[in-house]
């Protein structure tokens, strides 16, 4: 069925079979997305209610949220097939519910235990009052997780990471017959679901292992489109408007961290081996460093930047708004060429004061700056 606009009344559906019938109350037709990654995809909106009008007053009919347990990592609580009822039993923190102060904020809880999603709910928002429909939000994140356990089993063995491996100091690897840990228990199930965009935020539990996420950076979308398309989930809900077979990726290069940065440069480096796919997206987020965090420097407090940036990738890969659209196709500033010149480099923090920092850049003019009108900078 076609999305409902904004403002429209819900639906009741009733689901009959031999066995009986089923009543669906206040049910809204809409486009819905799976937010995933690590621990800055779950940070909580509640995090930073205080400081952002939008989510301390957030009351959203037309959209829904769920989010999902982080991190059922024992082996007996892998999901053994796709089915719903696996997932209601054991993984699901929130079930669905309109968007407001008791469903995104809940009580006051210690993060990362708060209840949805920050970067996800700014995204829906701005999608809900762009696109004029009700939107679904599925928040299922883990924090600290590798990108490991995002993959099935056969992805795993093509980047030939299905051995166990260190990480914290703790052994990990695949769990259960379907693969990494996250997958099995909290993706598969939702796999009966026909999402309209996946938006990922995650690296920074791999910095320790850039090259090997080259590999299973790009195939794990390729995985998540496969399992996510129409023989999997979509069926008779497909629709003609959503291509399935390239379901439009939105992820988040990671923000600095001045204690890490030297690896997580290397990460970002590797998150952009998944450009080249068709209909993915990438929000750069280097400028949004964050060192006064509270919750310490890795983790930003600029997640409705991130989301507005989210969406407005959207409206090229998602909803294909035609060009020109300026700035939406931007990717971050890609390495082209080197040159050594001699000189002196100064550093001094960026944007000292402001509200967004990145802790130091050195910068020289280059030599040609004022016949090419060009200067060289270099980031750390």
């Amino acid at each position: 069925r076609a999305a409902s606009k904004v403002g429209g009344e819900a639906s009741v559906v009733t689901v009959r079979s031999n066995q009986g019938s089923v009543v669906l109350k206040d049910v809204l037709f809409g486009d819905v997305f799976l937010c995933s990654g690590q621990s800055n995809m779950q940070m909580g909106a509640s995090a930073l209610a205080k400081n952002d009008s939008k989510i301390a007053a957030v009351t959203r009919d037309q959209i829904r949220v769920m989010t999902l347990e982080g991190f059922p990592q024992h082996p007996q609580h892998a999901a053994s097939n796709s089915s719903m009822e696996s997932l209601h039993a054991t993984e699901i923190q929130r079930p669905w519910a309109h968007a407001n102060s008791d469903s995104v904020l809940g009580p006051d809880r210690p993060w990362p235990k708060t209840y949805f999603s920050a970067v996800c709910l700014f995204f829906g928002i701005e999608v809900s009052e762009r696109r004029n429909v009700p939107v679904g939000l599925v928040s299922a994140s883990t924090a600290g997780a590798t990108i490991e356990y995002f993959c099935d089993k056969e992805t795993l063995q093509q980047c030939q990471r299905a051995h166990p491996f260190q990480h914290h100091g703790v052994t990990l690897g695949p769990i259960g017959k379907e693969g990494g840990v996250i997958w099995s228990n909290m993706l598969v199930p939702l796999t009966l679901m026909p999402f309209r965009a996946f938006l990922f935020y995650q690296g920074e539990a791999n910095g320790w292992d850039s090259a090997a996420y080259e590999c299973t950076f790009p195939a794990m979308i390729k995985q998540w489109r496969r399992e996510f398309g129409p023989s999997a989930s979509q069926g008779a809900l497909e629709r003609a408007d959503i291509p399935t077979r390239h379901i439009p990726f939105l992820f988040v290069q990671i923000a600095p961290d001045k204690r890490t940065d030297k690896t997580l440069a290397k990460i970002r480096l590797a998150q952009l081996s998944a450009v080249k796919l068709p209909a993915v997206g990438c929000v750069p987020a280097y400028d949004l460093g964050d060192n006064k965090s509270p919750l310490g420097p890795i983790h930003p407090r600029w997640k409705r930047e991130i989301g507005e940036r989210l969406e407005r990738q959207s409206r090229r890969l998602v909803y294909h708004q035609a060009a020109p659209l300026i700035g939406l196709d931007a990717l971050p500033p890609m390495l082209e060429s080197v040159a050594i010149f001699t000189g002196i480099l100064s550093k001094a923090p960026v944007n000292p004061g402001g509200v967004y920092e990145s802790e130091w850049v050195l910068s020289q003019a280059s030599p040609t700056e004022g016949a090419a009108g060009e200067v060289s900078w270099v980031a750390n």
